[in-house]
C-alpha cells in the first residue's frame, strides 16, 4: 500500500500473480524491483529501510562430476579407487541479485580447515584421492559476513584396489607359506 508514500507490502495485482520477483535493487532514494513481468520503480522515503537484517545466502551443491564425468546428486558415494578425481560444483543464492560471496570447503579425511575461494571459482576439485572415507562440506559467506545457515555435505567412500585389500594379502600371505 503506498497511499502514504512509504511501502509496507508489496502485493501483486491479480493479472500478475504468476511473476517472480527476481531481483531488488535501493538506488537513489527508490526501491527497484526487477520481475519475469518488468521493472516496477517505488519511490522511497528515508528510514524505510531501518531495521532492515540481512538475510544469509543459501547454498547448495549443484553438481558432482566422478573422474570428470558428471554424475547424478547422492549423498553418499561409494567409489573404485580408479574413480578417485572429483569436482563439485557449488551454488549459493541471496535476496539481493548480483551479490558476491566467498566460498568455504573442506574434505574431512584430507582436510581440517576451511579453504576460501571466490564466488567465481564455484567448482572445487580434489584429483588423486587416497583410499577412505571423505566427507564434503561446504558454506557461503554474503558480502556482509552471513554465513548460510546450511552446510550441505556430501560423503565419498573410495574402495582400495584389490591388492591392498586385507583378503588379498592374507591369500598372498598363505600362498607364500604354502598352504
Amino acid at each position: 500500500d503506498m497511499r502514504d508514500g512509504s511501502l509496507s507490502r508489496l502485493q501483486y495485482q491479480k493479472e500478475r500473480a504468476n511473476s517472480d520477483i527476481t531481483a531488488l535493487k535501493y538506488f537513489q532514494n527508490d526501491l527497484w524491483v526487477g520481475s519475469t513481468d518488468g521493472l516496477y520503480v517505488l519511490p522511497m522515503r528515508e528510514g524505510d529501510f531501518d531495521g532492515f537484517d540481512p538475510i544469509p545466502p543459501k547454498l547448495k551443491i549443484k553438481q558432482v562430476s566422478i573422474a570428470r564425468r558428471d554424475t547424478a546428486l547422492h549423498p553418499r558415494y561409494r567409489l573404485p579407487f580408479d574413480q578417485n578425481d572429483l569436482s563439485v560444483q557449488l551454488q549459493a543464492f541471496a535476496f539481493r541479485s548480483g551479490e558476491n560471496y566467498t566460498y568455504e570447503h573442506r574434505m574431512l579425511g584430507l582436510d581440517t580447515v576451511w579453504k576460501t575461494s571466490s564466488s567465481s571459482a564455484n567448482v572445487i576439485n580434489y584429483y588423486d584421492l587416497k583410499a577412505g572415507n571423505y566427507t564434503f562440506q561446504a558454506r557461503a559467506k554474503s558480502s556482509e559476513g552471513l554465513y548460510s545457515t546450511d552446510t550441505p555435505e556430501i560423503t565419498f567412500e573410495i574402495i582400495p584396489p584389490y591388492w591392498e585389500q586385507t583378503w588379498f594379502k592374507l591369500a598372498r600371505l598363505l600362498s607364500v607359506i604354502g598352504l
